[in-house]
């Protein structure tokens, strides 16, 4: 059994996943070339590892196991906030603007353009 890292990053851990990979993928090749060559089955490269590497169980890599309901749980929870914005987007589109709107536009860009201390003052 080998040491466990505790204090192992994510790119110590990626870094060793790749180096288990390679190591099998070369060692696959050795068996898998030496089958190829036609030689007698008592001169196939056997490996210390050969029952793992002619399984091929290990030649295709994992996929992480995520479900596809969290993402269509998302996606539909999306699709629900675009069709609200959207709503809200036609609402206001259909509202025409009064006066007082406009007004409140008004004085919404003088105060924009007032100082600091002259804001405070409108303010009151």
């Amino acid at each position: 059994m080998t040491k466990v890292e505790r204090d192992a990053t994510i790119d110590n851990v990626k870094k060793k996943i790749n180096s288990l990979r390679a190591g099998y993928r070369k060692e696959f090749r050795k068996v898998r070339d030496s089958m190829r060559t036609g030689s007698g089955t008592d001169q196939v490269n056997n490996n210390k590892n050969d029952t793992e590497i002619t399984n091929h169980n290990l030649s295709n890599p994992a996929t992480p196991s995520t479900s596809n309901a969290s993402s269509t749980r998302r996606t539909r929870q999306a699709n629900e906030e675009i069709a609200k914005t959207i709503s809200l987007i036609g609402e206001k589109l259909e509202k025409p603007e009064d006066e007082y709107d406009a007004i409140g536009k008004n004085i919404a860009a003088k105060l924009r353009n007032m100082t600091p201390t002259q804001q405070g003052i409108a303010e009151k």
